[in-house]
């Protein structure tokens, strides 16, 4: 028996050691487009009226589902195909989008010099029994720098509270990891 195994593992080759199973099967292009075709004519049906047009359409296109049950029997999904036809178009892509979202713009990096976060680091480690955000405000009191306006200074401010708070735990963590 240990032969065998022995025989048919060297006549495989190295990515072929293990069966790559597929674990989201999805269905073709074109019956993803008729799907959301449906979707989009029925989005605003009661939930009745919504699954006697569903049934109608299944009836008129019911070449279409087959075609589409034998692929994905082919690829080894055994589930039930018409529920997953029926999910996919009452909650997703009924639900889908038609608009697509810009990608938000990020505010610009601005950097601390590293004499501003060595400053910080020392401070900190002097007075690591203090609450960070108490520290902060001692810290910023004795470091605080002029600016030309309120809102540049409380911009200011605030990257120098997140740099502030991020180096404190950051010390911590190594502290208590030693």
């Amino acid at each position: 028996m240990q032969k065998i195994v022995q025989q048919n593992q060297t006549n495989l080759l190295p990515n072929q050691n293990k069966m790559s199973e597929t674990y989201r099967f999805k269905f073709s292009v074109e019956f993803s487009e008729l799907l959301n075709n449906f979707a989009k004519i029925h989005q605003y049906d009661e939930r009745k009226d919504f699954k006697e047009e569903w049934k109608k359409w299944c009836e008129t296109n019911i070449e279409i589902i087959e075609k589409e049950r034998n692929e994905h029997e082919e690829k080894g999904y055994n589930g039930d195909i018409m529920k997953k036809m029926y999910n996919s178009v009452r909650y997703y892509y009924r639900n889908k989008s038609i608009n697509k979202k810009e990608p938000v713009k990020r505010k610009e990096y601005i950097h601390i010099g590293k004499d501003i976060l060595q400053n910080m680091d020392e401070f900190i480690k002097e007075n690591e029994a203090m609450k960070p955000s108490i520290g902060f405000d001692m810290y910023y009191n004795i470091n605080r720098t002029r600016h030309n306006s309120r809102e540049e200074e409380e911009n200011y401010k605030s990257l120098l509270k997140k740099t502030y708070k991020n180096r404190c735990y950051n010390i911590s963590k190594r502290v208590n990891a030693k």
